[in-house]
């Protein structure tokens, strides 16, 4: 049971670490 704030709140998060995640194996392969 989801209300629409801690869903935006949750995709948010989600997208963040995706972007983390990215940025980390990009640093990696310029190494």
């Amino acid at each position: 049971m989801w209300d629409k704030y801690s869903f935006d709140n949750f995709t948010v998060r989600l997208a963040r670490n995706l972007n983390e995640i990215k940025a980390a194996q990009r640093l990696r392969y310029d190494v």
